[in-house]
Parts: structure tokens; sequence; C-alpha cells
């Protein structure tokens, strides 16, 4: 499991975590799910984009339109926001 943080982190963590210092998220791309911080889901199939199968990143972002979790597809770019 990756998890990115802004901030530092002292604790020992488990060996299965891996952290990961990330500070080019802007706030917009940061929401809480649960009351922990997380970046939405647009972000986030933003960033996995290149790091799978194109048919199964285009599966995923259907999914995520039926499920409603984004209003459109990300693939579409909003100013100001990652490509």
């Amino acid at each position: 499991m990756r998890v990115g943080t802004r901030r530092r982190v002292r604790r020992t963590l488990p060996t299965w975590m891996e952290l990961t210092h990330r500070t080019d998220v802007p706030a917009g791309d940061v929401t809480r799910y649960q009351g922990v911080a997380a970046t939405t889901v647009r972000r986030a199939l933003l960033d996995v984009r290149g790091r799978m199968p194109p048919d199964r990143w285009e599966a995923l972002v259907g999914q995520a339109l039926r499920r409603a979790l984004i209003d459109e597809h990300p693939a579409a770019a909003r100013p100001g926001g990652p490509a």
C-alpha cells in the first residue's frame, strides 16, 4: 500500500506500507473519506493512468462514471489540473 502525506511521519510503519511525501497535490484534489485525507477519485485515476493498460484504465473510468464517483472523464483536462 502506498500512502501519500504532506507532513513528516516519525513512527515506524508496517513493512507493507510505503510512505510517499507529496507536496505537488493541490488542495482541490484532496478530500476526506470517513475522516481520512485522500486524493479524489478523479486525481487517483489520473495518477495511475500511465501505470496500467489503457483498456483497464478506461474500464475503471467507466465504472467511476456509472457510480457517480466522478462527473466527467478525467482525460478532459481542466485548467490548472494535472494532465
